[in-house]
């Protein structure tokens, strides 16, 4: 939510489209997964196998709920759209 947020602000910032403010923050938002691995990566010589698997599977489980939460904004964004279908 955090990353959500911030990239909300950074595309205020820029004073980006409407559009492009949208594409943004979505995207932005979901680069959660790949920081997460290369992190749990970094510090797997100070945790053991088992560990590390947990912490790899609740991050991809957190990745998914982030982006069913990522698709409902979308939604309603799309539903506040002059021409949405």
């Amino acid at each position: 939510v955090l990353l959500l947020l911030a990239c909300y602000v950074a595309s205020r910032v820029a004073n980006l489209s409407p559009a492009y403010k949208r594409s943004v923050v979505i995207i932005g938002s979901q680069k959660t997964l790949p920081i997460a691995v290369a992190v749990m990566v970094l510090i797997e010589p100070q945790i053991n196998a088992d560990l590390m698997g947990m912490g790899i599977l609740l991050c991809v489980i957190w990745h998914f709920s982030q982006t069913l939460l990522d698709s409902f904004i979308a939604a309603k964004w799309r539903k506040s759209l002059p021409n949405a279908a």
